[in-house]
């Protein structure tokens, strides 16, 4: 177990933003914290990620709340694929080059104002958590896939444990709910 007695700075987004802005000083924070296998924080369960760079994982900023069938969404994770072609791809990809810089692979955009007021461990655990969405894609033999650039190749992935607390409590949990049961009764490995 960690004990967090050195103050990591955040980023933290400006008040007076506009809509979206991009964030790669999260990014930045990101591969000096966690990506970093130097550093206290380090999660091993992201190394994957180690050889991607901002242009190709982007992070923003968003000003507005999100609610999403009636909870509010702090984060999210998304490939980023252009559903559309002709004028209606190339706005798209002006819009991500104007933005970012370039047409990231996978954007993860964050709730603005959520995070200029939550905790450092707060902060690590929203961005880990979108993190966790993206993993090393398998090959059709199971082991660990590669880009021809030697790169892993990524996949998005959905929660560990995704079911409503009425079905556990009346039929139990599955491998996932039970999983993450026993991981409640552990101490965490990063303390505040």
């Amino acid at each position: 177990m960690y004990e967090a007695n050195v103050t990591i700075l955040r980023p933290i987004p400006s008040d007076d933003m506009p809509s979206f802005l991009a964030a790669p000083e999260i990014y930045e924070w990101l591969k000096d914290t966690i990506l970093n296998s130097d550093h206290e924080w380090f999660n091993r369960d992201h190394q994957h990620l180690l050889d991607y760079e901002f242009h190709e994982i982007s992070f923003l900023w968003a000003q507005g709340e999100y609610i999403k069938q009636g909870k509010q969404i702090l984060g999210q994770c998304e490939k980023v694929m252009m559903m559309a072609g002709g004028w209606k791809k190339a706005r798209q990809e002006m819009w991500f080059e104007d933005t970012l810089g370039a047409v990231p692979d996978y954007l993860i955009t964050l709730d603005a104002n959520y995070c200029r007021d939550c905790t450092d461990a707060e902060f690590a655990a929203l961005v880990e958590h979108e993190l966790y969405h993206i993993v090393h894609k398998a090959d059709m033999f199971g082991d660990p896939a590669f880009r021809a650039d030697g790169k892993p190749a990524l996949d998005m992935t959905s929660h560990d444990v995704e079911e409503f607390f009425g079905v556990v409590r009346r039929y139990g949990g599955d491998e996932a709910v039970i999983k993450m049961a026993e991981l409640q009764d552990c101490e965490p490995t990063i303390r505040y």
